[in-house]
């Protein structure tokens, strides 16, 4: 069995196996942290960058990834000390997102997970080398039930969805930093088409105890349909496709609504966090790697990170 040291040393090397993929000159490189990803912090002559190197598999056995190389961005989160305002902007954020996502033509070589019934309650995932259908009997046995009856509750809406595209898929106040009158969307491991009413859901689930939940829910529907029209008539049965991703303890994409700790620099409600920059070419394939493509400057990365809205932090 490997050591936690001889791993942390390999994925070390393949961090700067990656760099070299990179414009960025020699510099210091520091370990910061070891979850779902593991993650380093690059000091050089260009500045601070973090690099994350992706767990094996990360979204499927047909969708995989090596590493990536993020810069630091400012601002607050407002996880632990949201108001409905900030649901509101992050509503604009995400309608803002989808819309451009509708707009873009994606190159032939782009490829990402698609969050449908399979992806998240068949056998797609693979945890810790474990196929996600084995995990899913690891379950103890009123949990199991319970999933099952999320499972055939959805199988039927998320086939009839009408607006399906892609989506951030983990779009949460701990992925969105306030910071001068703009918002900064991060965290785009989870990124793939699926419905549109994911990401709301998502957006609302921690909060889904809170008294005041019924303002948070209708400050971030207004948000949203100031850009774009918003069907909310499942609304009911689209939060228990984010609670089979929340409850069952397993690696993400199933847990999503904790902060991931691969792009966390400080506490919440601190400064730093980071966001996805450019993608080099993938010499051995000759085409992207990472979580988004090279071609995601032809997004601008502006739209996808960097959206602009009031802000009272």
């Amino acid at each position: 069995m490997v050591s936690g040291r001889a791993d942390l040393a390999r994925l070390r090397r393949v961090a700067v196996a990656a760099l070299a993929q990179y414009p960025l000159a020699e510099g210091r490189l520091t370990f910061v942290s070891h979850g779902e990803n593991t993650t380093f912090r690059h000091d050089g002559a260009e500045g601070s960058h973090l690099v994350r190197v992706h767990r094996p598999q990360r979204h499927g056995r047909a969708v995989d990834s090596t590493a990536a190389v993020l810069r630091w961005m400012d601002g607050r989160i407002h996880e632990t000390s949201a108001r409905p305002v900030h649901l509101r902007r992050l509503g604009e954020a995400m309608a803002r997102l989808h819309d451009h996502a509708d707009a873009w033509p994606p190159p032939a070589e782009f490829v990402r997970i698609r969050w449908d019934h399979e992806a998240f309650f068949g056998d797609v995932m693979v945890y810790g080398g474990i196929a996600a259908a084995d995990c899913w009997e690891l379950l103890p046995g009123q949990l199991r039930v319970r999933f099952r009856e999320v499972d055939q509750r959805m199988a039927d809406l998320i086939a009839t969805a009408d607006d399906v595209g892609l989506i951030h898929a983990d779009l949460h106040l701990g992925n969105a930093l306030f910071h001068r009158g703009v918002v900064k969307l991060i965290d785009f491991d989870d990124c793939g088409t699926g419905p549109r009413l994911y990401d709301l859901a998502l957006a609302l689930w921690e909060l889904r105890d809170r008294p005041d939940h019924p303002a948070f829910r209708d400050a971030l529907l207004a948000g949203c349909r100031a850009r774009r029209d918003v069907d909310v008539g499942t609304w009911t049965t689209s939060s228990p496709c984010a609670r089979s991703r929340s409850t069952c303890g397993t690696p993400a994409p199933l847990r999503s609504t904790a902060r991931s700790p691969h792009a966390s620099t400080g506490s919440t409600g601190g400064p730093s966090r980071c966001s996805t920059s450019c993608r080099p070419p993938d010499p051995a394939r000759g085409r992207p790697f990472g979580l988004l493509p090279a071609a995601v400057r032809g997004w601008t990365l502006a739209e996808w990170s960097t959206l602009s809205q009031s802000d009272s932090s």
